[in-house]
Formats: C-alpha cells, sequence, structure tokens
C-alpha cells in the first residue's frame, strides 16, 4: 500500500516526506491552542496535510463540509496525527466526527485516541470504538464520544483511523470529514455508555439489551414497549455546584415501528426527589426517527444543575416502541446553551430572519417546530451577550434536513459597539442530492474569541435551490476553560 505523509512543512507529530523517509522526531511538542480544536486541516481542505495515511485519498465526491473529504479506500486503510497537549491541562477530549460507508459490504473501522509520550512512546489509550459495518448503510452520521483522563507524563495524543477488508472489494470504501478533538470538562459521567455489558448500571422496564447493528461495538439498547424506561443515576458531588452537562446520544427505530422518544436530564436531591425543571427535556417524533434509516445522533447542553442537586438522572421513555439507543455521554461543561429559543418551539422569538420562516412539523429534529429557510435563500441569526469571552473557544452545533441546498452557518464576533471584530467559524455545508428528511448533525470549535469581544452573531445563510431547508436545535456553547482566558 502506497503511504502519504503529511505535506505541511512543520507538522505535529511524526515528520515524513513523500518518498516514505520518516525524519527526527522533534524533540519536545510544539505549543498547541489550550481550547480550540486540537486537529490541523480537519475537514482535508488541504488534502491530506497533517495528517500520515495508508491507502486513504481526498475526494470531492459529496463533501460533509467544505469541499473535500477523506476516503479511506478499498481493503486495508489507515490515517493518524498526533496532536500536542503542553497547555491543555491534560483533561479529557472530546472526539467528533463524519462518517459515511458504502454498504454493508465495508470493512471494520476502528477509532482510537493513544497517549503518547514526549518521545512518541505509548503509554496509554484513552479512546478505542468499534464501528461495524451495519451503521455505515448509505447514510450520513456524525460521532461523538468522549476520551479517559491523559495519564501523567503524556505530552501528545494520536488520533487513528484503522480499517479492515470489506466483503465486497470494490464496495469497500469509508468517508471521514469534519474531525474534533478538544479539551472537555469531564469524561463521560456514564457507566457502562455504550451496553456492552447489557443493562448493567441502568435501571430498565420495557428495555433489553440487544446485539443487532449496533452505533458502535456489537450491542445497544432497545425499548419494546410503550412507556418503557431506561436511566442512571449520576452523582454530582464532585462536580462544582450549578454545573451544566453536555448530553449526546445515538437513537434509531424500525422503519416500520413508529418508534417515538422522550429524555430527560432530571436533578435529584439527597432524597432521591426530582427538584427544579429538568436539564433537559426533549420529544423526538416517530416520523423523525422512522425517516432516519439508521442512527442519528444528538447533542445538547443542559441548563445548569440546581445548588442542592447530588445526582443527574438521565431517562429515556418510549412513547411508541421499537427504539434503539446507544453511545449516551453525559460529561461536565462549563456554559449551559447559550442560544435562545434554540428549537424553534416559540417561533422565531429571539432569530432576526430573511426568507426564513418557523414551521411546525412531525419531523423535527426535536419537539413539533423547525426553522425552515425558503427555496430562494435567505439569512436567519441571532447575537448572543458573552462574558469574559476573550481567549474562549465555543462547541457549535446544529442539525439540518433536506439538505439539497449550499449552507454557511458561521459564529461572528461583535464589539460592544456591535460592530464585527473577527470570525470564530464557518462551517460550509454543501447540497447533498439525497436524504430527504434524514437530519444530520454538524459540530465546529471556534477560534479563540479575540480581545473586545462582547458578543457573538450565530447566522445560517441558505443559498437559492429550489426546495427549502429545515434547521433545528441550534447549540453554542463551551465544553471547558482556557487557561488563557478570563473566566
Amino acid at each position: 500500500m502506497d503511504k502519504t505523509f503529511s505535506s505541511n512543512p512543520n507538522p505535529p507529530g511524526r515528520k515524513g516526506t513523500g518518498n516514505n523517509q520518516c525524519q527526527p522526531l522533534p524533540e519536545s511538542p510544539q505549543i498547541s491552542p489550550d481550547c480550540n480544536n486540537l486537529i490541523q486541516n480537519p475537514s482535508f481542505e488541504r488534502g491530506l496535510a497533517d495528517w500520515i495515511t495508508d491507502n486513504v485519498e481526498v475526494t470531492d465526491d459529496s463533501p460533509f463540509e467544505g469541499t473535500q473529504v477523506a476516503r479511506l479506500g478499498a481493503g486495508v486503510a489507515s490515517m493518524f496525527q498526533d496532536v500536542s497537549l503542553i497547555d491543555t491541562g491534560l483533561t479529557p477530549l472530546f472526539l467528533s466526527f463524519y462518517i459515511e460507508g458504502t454498504s454493508f459490504n465495508d470493512g471494520n473501522l476502528i477509532v482510537e485516541v493513544l497517549w503518547l509520550d514526549n518521545t512518541f512512546n505509548q503509554i496509554g489509550i484513552g479512546l478505542r470504538q468499534f464501528i461495524p459495518p451495519s451503521l455505515r448503510l448509505p447514510t450520513r452520521v456524525s460521532f461523538f464520544d468522549i476520551t479517559d483522563q491523559p495519564p501523567a507524563g503524556t505530552a501528545w495524543a494520536r488520533l487513528q483511523f484503522s480499517k479492515g477488508q470489506g466483503a465486497v472489494a470494490a464496495e469497500d470504501f469509508i468517508k471521514i470529514d469534519q474531525v474534533i478533538l478538544t479539551p472537555v470538562n469531564s469524561g463521560n459521567l456514564v457507566q457502562n455508555p455504550g451496553f456492552e455489558l447489557g443493562l448493567t448500571g441502568w435501571t430498565a422496564t420495557g428495555f433489553t439489551p440487544n446485539f443487532t447493528e449496533a452505533f458502535t461495538g456489537l450491542s445497544q439498547a432497545v425499548g419494546e414497549v410503550s412507556g418503557g424506561t431506561l436511566f442512571q443515576d449520576i452523582p454530582l458531588t464532585h462536580l462544582p455546584a450549578n454545573t451544566p452537562l453536555l448530553v449526546s446520544f445515538a437513537v434509531r427505530s424500525l422503519q416500520t415501528s413508529n418508534g417515538e422518544l422522550t429524555v430527560q436530564v432530571l436533578w435529584l436531591n439527597a432524597a432521591g426527589n426530582p427538584i427544579g425543571p429538568p436539564g433537559l427535556d426533549v420529544f423526538i417524533p416517530h416520523d423523525t426517527l422512522d425517516q432516519q434509516v439508521n442512527y442519528f445522533t444528538y447533542l445538547a447542553l443542559t441548563q445548569p444543575a440546581p445548588f442542592n442537586a447530588v445526582t443527574a438522572r438521565i431517562l429515556f421513555t418510549t412513547r411508541e416502541p421499537t427504539v434503539f439507543v446507544d453511545q449516551v455521554i453525559l460529561a461536565a461543561a462549563k456554559t449551559t446553551n447559550l442560544i435562545q429559543n434554540p428549537s424553534f418551539e416559540r417561533g422565531l422569538d429571539h432569530w432576526t430572519a430573511i426568507n426564513w420562516t418557523a414551521e411546525t412539523s412531525g419531523l423535527a429534529y426535536e419537539g413539533t417546530m423547525v426553522a425552515r429557510g425558503a427555496a430562494n435563500g435567505g439569512v436567519i441569526f441571532q447575537e448572543i451577550a458573552l462574558d469574559n469571552a476573550v481567549g474562549q473557544c465555543f462547541l457549535f452545533n446544529y442539525a439540518i434536513s433536506n439538505q439539497r441546498a449550499d449552507l454557511l452557518a458561521e459564529i461572528v464576533w461583535l464589539d460592544s459597539q456591535n460592530r464585527e471584530i473577527g470570525k470564530g467559524l464557518i462551517l460550509v455545508t454543501p447540497a447533498v442530492e439525497r436524504e430527504n428528511d434524514v437530519w444530520v448533525t454538524y459540530s465546529g470549535i471556534t477560534e479563540p474569541a479575540p480581545p473586545g469581544t462582547a458578543k457573538a452573531r450565530v447566522q445560517f445563510i441558505k443559498g437559492q435551490s429550489g426546495i427549502p431547508l429545515d434547521l433545528d436545535k441550534v447549540v453554542l456553547g463551551r465544553l471547558g476553560n482556557s487557561k488563557s482566558g478570563q473566566g
């Protein structure tokens, strides 16, 4: 197999040239930003620069973000990148990427984050996930996970994708795009989050373990009755008071089952009684689940935990069967969702729109409402006041459906006079000629906010396409704390 090394003259990690002659390792890690995306060239807009690859090519065939996507070739293929953890505080890392396969004939995929010392010797494994071919029946899926905490002596993290031989070589390709690795305030607080141990650690009524076509690994939980419940109580006493939580999970239904689900994060006091409103309370309609064909992933930030909350309960309730749940994440975050009316359940309250409307939809990502961009294009935006933002980076996440139109999603920094002083993030999501009513989640990590930042403008600009585009569940918040920032 041909090997391709980074074309960057000063890439992070191991260095090489096109003729496969490895050069000496750097004596010490380069300094990394302490809050933004640690991955260089995360959307492959510069080809395979900064990545070390084997049997991988860049193609413009249906990129997830931007104009290019990395495609792991037929047979065995792999790619990795080493990133410095200097100035990150050795916190756990939040991982996100997009994956698309060709068919059930794809090879198995293993995703790893390895901990390396200053001389690139492996000293631990932060994450190792097996992604089976069944997940990748042609559809676009976003993947989220959180590593363990790096051990003492860790200088580098290696993010590695390795693919095996598929059943039919001519159909054996896997695409990877929009890769994120960024510090987060804690590891995953959920025990047995992928149900590899069945329902160990969970309390279930009407849910059972299932070992067919899982999201990751080989197992998942399935709710097969109306009113089934699945929950786990997460201690909060080791976290600061009023800590908000990052929540994520993967969910799917059978196309003939009309599965429907509510998901809540409840706060419990020392007596085990719920207190205050839920930190998260979402409803996913059966039409939405039926149309996904495969799993779809959900991400949110909760409200802050009440001062006297000692436990967070994540609770899944089936309103209609059959619903599959996998890859549950609950982790400490730095802020709640800063977006007002993020799911458009109050129409366009807090949003300014040109050629966008709020519409009732039985196919919403969550709830009953979506924002709909008109066929001839338009813009929708919201300005958010930020406290102590200078030097801080923010997680940006949203879901779109009927993606047959180009969309620019941007974070713009504003000063106290509402003047633009910089762009924090620009995600280019190109049109896709398929997947009606299939929701796909997009994520990005902003650049650190520059001096003078008082606000962020979150804006979505849709191009003319002849058909509408739906937007739902917009998230903006901080996962961790920048040591160089003010808050």
